[in-house]
């Protein structure tokens, strides 16, 4: 198992990321998502960045894993890396054993705000209604510019608690692009209204549509000229790195 508190490990980890021995990790706890085999946090001088550690087998031959999909869309959108509206990987290692290859390692800049999920419930209890509809609209509008930039690429996994909402700049974060582009059954619209259906089931009858409407406002209301593709600039979408024996190496 993978462990960026020891010693070795955490040396040239830190060296890598270009943090200061000073930097803490704290594994993170509750829910990780289906998928990720561990979280950590990991803090230095005011700058946060999360390390996700992910399985590296592909679960098809056609399948391309969450690190291996992050290198294909770089190279599709080398955009991307500087998308303030998108948590993309600052660096993604490869982690290594006496045995091979045990997993991908992700790192990432820590989003503002909280998850969308966790936003509803605490409006929702205090009876803050309007906010939480200009929530849902802004993260509508802000899904149809990421649908615009990116030639209507589906984020794969469009639901709130891959969404990150800072109320007061209104700031929307979209998180686990990893599976951006990887054919699914529905669109991310038709995603996102399935799993807030789900996530309402036991606050209020009809809360649902209510979300909704705001979400569809947003979305169907950004104009072609909203919708333009930021100003970016990138020095090297590669992202290149040095490699260590016994951690992480880059694959960005």
């Amino acid at each position: 198992r993978f462990k960026p508190s020891l010693g070795a490990i955490r040396q040239q980890l830190l060296q890598q990321l270009g943090l200061t021995k000073a930097a803490q990790i704290k594994e993170m706890g509750g829910f990780k998502g289906g998928l990720n085999q561990g979280i950590w946090i990991v803090s230095d001088n005011g700058q946060k960045l999360v390390l996700k550690q992910s399985r590296c087998q592909r679960i098809a031959s056609n399948i391309l894993t969450e690190a291996e999909n992050f290198v294909r869309i770089l190279k599709d959108h080398p955009e991307i890396a500087n998308d303030p509206l998108v948590a993309f990987p600052v660096k993604i290692f490869s982690c290594t054993g006496p045995e091979g290859k045990i997993s991908d390692i992700i790192a990432m800049k820590k989003c503002p705000g909280e998850r969308l999920c966790e936003f509803v419930a605490a409006k929702f209890y205090a009876n803050q209604m309007q906010q939480l509809n200009c929530a849902l609209e802004e993260v509508g509008h802000c899904l149809a510019q990421f649908h615009y930039r990116y030639g209507n690429e589906q984020h794969g996994d469009f639901q709130p608690s891959n969404i990150y909402y800072e109320e007061k700049t209104k700031v929307v974060t979209f998180i686990d692009v990893g599976g951006m582009g990887v054919p699914t059954m529905g669109t991310d619209v038709d995603h996102f209204h399935q799993c807030v259906r789900a996530m309402t089931a036991s606050y209020q009858v009809n809360l649902h549509a209510e979300l909704l409407r705001a979400f569809d406002k947003g979305y169907q209301s950004a104009s072609p000229d909203s919708k333009r593709v930021i100003s970016v600039h990138f020095d090297d979408p590669k992202l290149p790195t040095d490699g260590c024996h016994g951690c992480p190496h880059a694959l960005l």
